[in-house]
C-alpha cells in the first residue's frame, strides 16, 4: 500500500475512524528488539520481478550486485601545497603577487612596495597597476637592502597579477594571468640586463 492508494482500500474509513475517535488501530506490534525488514528498492529488481512473474515463478529475485555497485571513479594524484612561514624580505627569487580591485596597497603589497623604492604606489596612482583578470605588471628591485648585509636585491622582482573583483575569480583566468605574468617575467629580466626600463606593464588580449 502506498499513499497513492491509500484511500480506494475499504480498511482505509476503519482506520480513519478509529484515528478520529481516539481508539488504539488493529495493527501487528513491533518487537523492538528485532531488526526491521530490509525495504530499499535495488536497482534492477523491479526488472528480475517481472522476468519472474511473466515465467510463473513468483518470486522476488534481488539484482545482481553488479547491477547496483557504483561506478569507482578514477583515484586522483593528491596536490601537495607547501607552506612556509618567513620573512619575505630575504626571497632571492622573483615574488608572485595577487592583487584585486583596490585603490591601495595593503598587506604583503605595501611592505614590497616600500621595499622596491614605492614603484608599485606610483604606478597605482598613474593608473598603471593591474587590476582586471588578465593584466600584470613587472618590477625589477634594484635597491640592496644593506640592513640585512644582503648586496643584492632581495627579492630580484615583484610580479603583480590582477585578479579582477573579489568573489568573481575562476581557475581558468588565474591560470591565465599566471602563465602570462611568467612568460613576461623571462623576457623582461633579459631584456634588464641589456640596460632597458626596470619594469614592464601587460594585459593578455
Amino acid at each position: 500500500m502506498t499513499h497513492v492508494s491509500f484511500f480506494s482500500h475499504a480498511e482505509t474509513a476503519d482506520f480513519l475512524v478509529n484515528a478520529l475517535s481516539g481508539r488504539q488501530q488493529p495493527l501487528n506490534t513491533v518487537d523492538p528488539r528485532k531488526s526491521l525488514p530490509d525495504r530499499r528498492l535495488l536497482r534492477g529488481a523491479r526488472a528480475e520481478r517481472r522476468r519472474d512473474s511473466a515465467n510463473g515463478t513468483g518470486r522476488c529475485v534481488s539484482a545482481p550486485k553488479a547491477a547496483v555497485r557504483h561506478e569507482q571513479a578514477p583515484a586522483e594524484k593528491p596536490l601537495r601545497i607547501t607552506v612556509t612561514n618567513g620573512d619575505l624580505t630575504f626571497e632571492p627569487e622573483a615574488l608572485l603577487l595577487g592583487h584585486y580591485s583596490a585603490t591601495r596597497l595593503t598587506g604583503t603589497e605595501r611592505i614590497m612596495n616600500d621595499l622596491i623604492g614605492g614603484a608599485m604606489g606610483h604606478s597605482l596612482d598613474v593608473g598603471l597597476y593591474p587590476l582586471a583578470v588578465g593584466s600584470h605588471q613587472i618590477f625589477i628591485n634594484t635597491r640592496s637592502n644593506l640592513e640585512q648585509g644582503s648586496i643584492l636585491p632581495r627579492p630580484k622582482a615583484v610580479i603583480v597579477v590582477g585578479l579582477g573583483e573579489e568573489g568573481k575569480l575562476q581557475a581558468v583566468h588565474l591560470v591565465r594571468t599566471v602563465r602570462q605574468a611568467c612568460h613576461r617575467l623571462g623576457a623582461t629580466i633579459g631584456r634588464e640586463q641589456e640596460g632597458c626600463p626596470r619594469f614592464r606593464a601587460g594585459r593578455d588580449a
